[in-house]
C-alpha cells in the first residue's frame, strides 16, 4: 500500500478555503490517488480522475482549471502529466536511494515541457537532487524538441501553488528581478528566468559552438502585475467555463486578452468590481468585491432560469441587482416577479436587435 502525505495547512491556507468542496476534493485526490509519485509529477488522464470520482470530463475539466489558475497544479494536456507544485517541499527526496527510485519512475514518462518546471522546483527545494537529476536524466532538460516543449503558459505562472505558507517563499533576489539585458541566456540561468517580472516566449533551444546549450527568448514586461486585473481575467474565464459546462456549443469569446470579444467581457466584470450596476458612478461605492462577483457568476449558471439568459459577462453586469436579491432570498424562492422583468427586456431587446457582445 502507499503512501502520501497531505500537509495539515492544506485546510487553512487561503486560497483553499475559496474552492468549493468539489475543487477541494480533486486536490485531495491529486495528492492521494494511486496513480501519484510521491515527487509530484506523473501521469493522470483526465479519464482516469473522472473514473475514480464519477463525474463527467466537463466537470473534470473546469475542475482542473480551477487548481491550474491557482497555481496548484500544471498539466500537460498533450502527454496527460500532472505537476504539483510543492509535492518536492512537502515530500522531499531523503536520500541515494530515493533519488535512484525517483529517477526510475520519471524515465517511464514521456517527455514533456514540465520536466523543466519540474527540475525548476527541484532546485528550489531539494538542489542535490537537482543535480542528479541534471546528471541522471540530461536528455530530459537539454536540447529538448521545440515540440516537446508544451504550453510554457503554465511555466510563466510561476512556482507557487494553492499553499502558500509565506510571501517570500516564491520571490527571488531583486537581483535575480532586475530585467534580462541580453536575450541569450545560458541553460543555468533557467531557474531566474521564471521568478522574473518578466513574460517569457520561449522560440527554440540552440546549441553552441562550444557545446553549450542556450535558450532563444523573447522578452517583453507582463503586462498583467495589477492584482485586479488578474482577478478580472480568472473570472473571465470562469464565466466561460461555466456557460460552457452548461452548453458546449454556446458563443463565447476565446479565452485570451488579445480577443477583443474577451476584452469586452473583462471589461464588464473589471466595471462590476470597481463601479457596480449599469449607470453606477464611481464615487457611489456600489463596486463588488471579487468575491462577490464569483458568487454571483456561479448562482447565475446553477440557476435553471437564469443559466439560460446569462450568457455574457455584459448580461451578468446588467442583471446583477436582480441576481443579487435572489442570491439574498437563498437563490429559489421569489422569483417570478423578476422572471417576467427578465423576459419583458429580452423580448425588448429582440424587437430592437440588439446584442450583448
Amino acid at each position: 500500500m502507499k503512501f502520501n502525505k497531505v500537509d495539515t495547512s492544506f485546510w487553512t491556507d487561503e486560497k483553499v478555503r475559496t474552492w468549493d468542496n468539489k475543487t477541494k476534493f480533486v486536490a485531495l485526490y491529486i495528492l492521494t490517488n494511486l496513480h501519484r509519485y510521491s515527487e509530484g509529477l506523473y501521469r493522470l488522464p483526465k479519464h482516469y480522475i473522472a473514473g475514480d470520482l464519477s463525474i463527467s470530463i466537463e466537470e473534470v475539466e473546469l475542475l482542473l482549471n480551477n487548481l491550474i489558475s491557482d497555481e496548484f497544479i500544471a498539466y500537460d494536456e498533450k502527454n496527460s502529466i500532472i505537476l504539483i507544485k510543492r509535492a518536492l517541499k512537502y515530500s522531499p527526496i531523503k536520500n541515494k536511494n530515493h533519488q535512484k527510485s525517483a529517477v526510475k519512475k520519471l524515465n517511464e514518462l514521456p517527455k514533456s515541457y514540465l520536466f523543466n518546471v519540474f527540475l525548476n522546483l527541484a532546485e528550489r527545494y531539494n538542489n542535490s537532487f537537482a543535480k542528479y537529476l541534471r546528471k541522471e536524466m540530461p536528455e530530459y532538460f537539454t536540447g529538448q524538441d521545440p515540440d516537446l516543449m508544451g504550453d510554457f503558459d503554465a511555466i510563466n505562472n510561476g512556482i507557487a501553488d494553492g499553499i502558500d505558507d509565506a510571501v517570500n517563499d516564491s520571490m527571488v533576489d531583486s537581483l535575480e528581478l532586475a530585467p534580462v539585458p541580453e536575450p541569450y541566456l545560458e541553460l543555468d540561468q533557467f531557474d531566474k528566468i521564471f521568478d522574473s517580472d518578466w513574460q517569457m516566449e520561449i522560440i527554440f533551444i540552440e546549441k553552441k559552438f562550444d557545446g553549450t546549450n542556450i535558450l532563444k527568448l523573447n522578452n517583453k514586461p507582463a503586462a498583467k502585475t495589477d492584482r485586479g486585473e488578474i482577478e478580472a481575467e480568472k473570472l473571465t474565464e470562469k464565466l466561460i467555463n461555466l456557460i460552457l459546462s452548461n452548453n458546449s456549443r454556446a458563443s463565447v469569446p476565446e479565452k485570451n486578452p488579445e480577443n477583443n470579444r474577451f476584452k469586452k467581457w473583462l471589461n464588464s466584470i473589471d466595471k462590476l468590481h470597481r463601479l457596480g450596476p449599469v449607470g453606477a458612478r464611481k464615487k457611489e461605492n456600489k463596486g463588488y468585491s471579487w468575491q462577490e462577483i464569483e458568487k454571483i457568476i456561479e448562482f447565475s449558471q446553477k440557476d435553471d432560469f437564469w443559466r439560460s439568459n446569462i450568457l455574457s459577462a455584459q448580461k451578468l453586469r446588467k442583471q446583477v441587482i436582480v441576481l443579487e436579491n435572489q442570491m439574498k432570498r437563498n437563490g429559489y424562492r421569489d422569483q417570478a416577479e423578476a422572471k417576467i422583468d427578465m423576459l419583458a427586456e429580452l423580448y425588448a431587446e429582440a424587437e430592437e436587435g440588439g446584442s450583448d457582445d
